[in-house]
């Protein structure tokens, strides 16, 4: 359905969210840490609707990543969080930070991280690279952190790369975009986009979000209602 006419320009919410990392993983990486310093890999997301079935983040191996230092926004105390060096700036720029350590992107494959929502057939499925970080090559520096957040249901890219690196693919939207039974509790039986506004203030709520911005990028419809698609793997 989403031929290259049926692309609009669309404004909507996108988002930084903080995947948080224990001090342990990273000094097992040989990357230096303080326990007391609550530390994020931060990726950026179009679809935030997307982020309850999140199971793997994806960097580049040959982009460089840094992991910063700052005081939190508004509450004072020291965080850290891992992204992309080029990107450094625009993301900072009207902020104070340190350089903590410069990463190569292999060097971050492998690090595990706490999932934002434990979807249990996702968990029953005891992958090994479930919630870790991993490599492929459609990462980019061009916009977002230079790490992808990755639901493998929900993008053509997302679906290759799940079945690639044997992740969890659990289907938590039905066929009418709705939540299903096997999504998180709080948005079980919500279309798409209202559910994603209640996790994105879920999320939110629990520190989980650096920011959120609008953005304008090209987005499908279909050609003959005009309704915004969305990919979302079903079994036929």
């Amino acid at each position: 359905i989403a031929m290259d006419n049926s692309y609009k320009d669309v404004t909507e919410t996108a988002v930084f969210v903080e995947f948080r990392v224990e001090s342990k993983e990273l000094k097992a990486k040989g990357i230096d840490t303080k326990d007391e310093i609550p530390t994020s890999i931060l990726a950026w997301t179009t679809t935030p609707w997307t982020l309850p079935g999140n199971v793997a983040l994806a960097v580049g191996e040959n982009i460089e990543y840094v992991l910063i230092e700052k005081e939190d926004e508004g509450t004072g105390p020291l965080v850290r969080f891992v992204l992309a060096k080029e990107l450094l700036e625009k993301i900072f720029k009207d902020s104070e930070y340190t350089v903590v350590k410069e990463i190569k992107g292999k060097d971050l494959v492998g690090l595990s991280y706490e999932p934002l929502y434990k979807v249990q057939k996702a968990v029953d499925a005891k992958s090994k690279k479930a919630w870790t970080v991993l490599s492929a090559d459609f990462v980019t520096t061009e916009e977002g952190t230079g790490v992808v957040h990755t639901a493998p249901m929900y993008g053509e890219d997302d679906y290759q790369f799940g079945l690639k690196h044997e992740l969890p693919i659990v289907p938590i939207l039905d066929a009418t975009g709705t939540y299903n039974e096997d999504a998180p509790e709080l948005v079980r039986g919500m279309y798409y986009k209202k559910g994603g506004k209640v996790a994105l203030k879920d999320l939110e709520e629990r520190g989980l979000v650096f920011n959120t911005h609008n953005h304008t990028h090209s987005y499908p419809h279909c050609y003959r209602c005009g309704t915004a698609l969305i990919y979302n793997a079903l079994t036929s």
